[in-house]
């Protein structure tokens, strides 16, 4: 595609909103995200995390239609909810996979015109549910929140390793 479809959640559809059309530029940053969420899925430790990496690996590609993302955040979605212990980090990726299932209700269909008016304001020619504003958001919070925890888990083993030589040196 060359411009922004409503919908879509790769990032290159993100770029494309914002007006970035380089294809030197869509293409590298895509890449550069696709490397990242690999990197997640071998370096994040429960499985619910690398099968959000890897669903995210999919969901980048620019031609995956709405259905096929519910279905994809579905399988880390109910590895999540199978886990025994929950961190506050594990709510965000709750919250971002809720807004990618939820089928929000069309409220727009009551009231076309100001519906219309709105989507003309934030630059969104054409829509076909209320899903499409929020998915291309919610799954590129999802990348965020690997991302981070991938970097915050390269830290701590960072700092492991730097920990244990200095208490082999007190031990001995």
């Amino acid at each position: 595609a060359n411009g922004y479809i409503a919908g879509n959640t790769s990032i290159v559809n993100l770029l494309y909103y914002f007006g970035i059309s380089s294809p030197a530029a869509l293409y590298a940053i895509f890449i550069i995200t696709e490397i990242i969420a690999v990197f997640a899925m071998i370096r994040l430790p429960s499985m619910w995390q690398k099968t959000a990496a890897a669903a995210y690996i999919m969901l980048n590609i620019f031609s995956v239609a709405d259905t096929t993302v519910a279905i994809f955040i579905f399988i880390p979605f109910v590895f999540l909810l199978a886990e025994k212990k929950h961190t506050a980090i594990n709510w965000l990726y709750l919250g971002a996979f809720a807004l990618i299932i939820t089928p929000f209700p069309e409220w727009y269909l009551n009231d076309t015109h100001r519906f219309t008016m709105f989507l003309a304001t934030v630059n969104v020619e054409t829509i076909y549910n209320a899903n499409n504003l929020i998915s291309l958001a919610a799954v590129q919070l999802l990348f965020v929140l690997i991302t981070c925890q991938s970097v915050a888990s390269l830290m701590k083993k960072g700092k492991n390793k730097a920990i244990q030589p200095a208490e082999a040196a007190e031990a001995a």
